[in-house]
C-alpha cells in the first residue's frame, strides 16, 4: 500500500509518547499507537529511547539475541549502521529498537553531560532523516519520564507529542510545573501537536462515583488545555487487557479485540492519521 501522501501532505511523522512520572502505562500506549498503525499498514518503527527505565526489552523481546541499542548510535553515530539497530517483530510492518539495561544507560548521565547530549540530539536527527529515507511511515518515540535532556532532545523530534496522565493525585500533581517548565524549553522550535490521553480511567456505575470522577478528570482537563495541550483521548481501565500484558500475551488480538485497543484505534484515526 502506498502511503506517500496523506491528505495531500507528505508522510513522515515522529510521534514522541511521553509522561510526567513512571507507572503512566506511556509504553504499553506506545506499543499500542505502533501496533495499531502497523495494522493499517503504515510502515512503523517504535524506538525505546528511555535509556533510564527501557521496558520494550521485557515487553516484547527481541527475536535475536544478539542485539544492538539505540544508546550505542547515541555514543557513537554514523559509527554504526542503523539498520543494524533495528529488529522485526511478531507484529507485520512493525520494527523497534531497543535501549539497554539501567546501569548501562546511566553511565551515559555521567562526565561532560551538556556536550553529551548535544551530540546526541545531532546523532538522533541524522537517524530520523534515514529512517524515513529506508520508508518508515511513522516513528514512535516511547520517551524517558519527567524532564531530562533525553527527554527533551526526543520532544524536540517530534511533529506529535502525547502526554499520558493518569486519573490520580500523584499522576497529575506536578504536571502543571512540569510541563510550564517543558513547553519554555521547547517554545519556539519546530511545530508540533501537543496531545495529552487519560489512561487507565476506572469504570464507575455507581452515580456519587461517577460524580467525583467526572469532576476531578473535567477540572484537569481545563488545566491542561490552558497549558496548550489538547485533550485526545480517555483510555479505561481494562483489566483482561493488563492481566493479558502481565502474562506476556502481546498479541494483535489484545489490541484488535479489546476496548483499550478500541479506543487507541480511534486516536490514530483522529489524531494521528487525521481522519474525521
Amino acid at each position: 500500500m502506498d502511503h506517500s501522501n496523506l491528505g495531500g501532505e507528505k508522510l513522515n511523522r515522529t510521534i514522541t509518547i511521553y509522561s510526567t512520572r513512571g507507572g503512566s502505562g506511556k509504553t504499553i500506549t506506545s506499543l499500542g499507537i505502533g501496533v495499531t498503525l502497523a495494522q493499517k499498514s503504515y510502515k512503523t518503527l517504535i524506538i525505546d529511547v528511555d535509556i533510564e527505565a527501557p521496558s520494550l526489552l521485557h515487553l516484547l523481546p527481541p527475536q535475536s539475541k544478539k542485539i544492538q541499542y539505540w544508546t550505542d548510535f547515541l555514543e557513537k553515530g554514523t559509527e554504526l549502521e542503523l539498520k543494524s539497530l533495528m529488529q522485526p517483530t511478531k507484529f507485520e510492518n512493525l520494527d523497534i529498537i531497543y535501549s539497554s539495561s539501567p546501569k548501562m544507560g546511566l553511565r551515559f548521565l555521567k562526565g561532560n553531560a551538556d556536550q553529551w547530549w548535544e551530540q546526541a540530539l545531532k546523532h538522533s536527527l541524522i537517524a530520523q532523516k534515514q529512517f524515513y529515507e529506508m520508508g518508515y511511515d511513522f516513528i514512535v518515540l516511547d520517551n524517558q519520564s519527567g524532564t531530562s535532556m533525553n527527554s527533551i532532545n526526543n520532544l524536540i523530534l517530534a511533529d506529535i507529542s502525547v502526554l499520558v496522565v493518569r486519573p490520580t493525585n500523584y499522576g497529575v500533581g506536578a504536571t502543571e510545573l512540569f510541563i510550564q517548565e517543558l513547553f519554555r524549553i521547547l517554545k519556539d522550535m519546530k511545530p508540533r501537536e501537543d496531545l495529552f490521553v487519560w489512561n487507565q480511567v476506572p469504570k464507575v456505575t455507581k452515580p456519587q462515583e461517577k460524580e467525583l470522577l467526572d469532576k476531578f478528570i473535567t477540572s484537569w482537563t481545563k488545566r491542561l488545555e490552558s497549558m496548550g495541550l489538547k485533550h485526545a483521548a480517555s483510555f479505561p481501565l481494562d483489566m483482561m487487557f493488563n492481566l493479558q500484558l502481565l502474562n506476556d500475551m502481546v498479541e494483535n488480538a489484545i489490541f484488535k479485540d479489546s476496548e483499550v485497543g478500541e479506543k487507541i484505534e480511534e486516536f490514530v484515526d483522529q489524531y494521528i492519521l487525521n481522519k474525521k
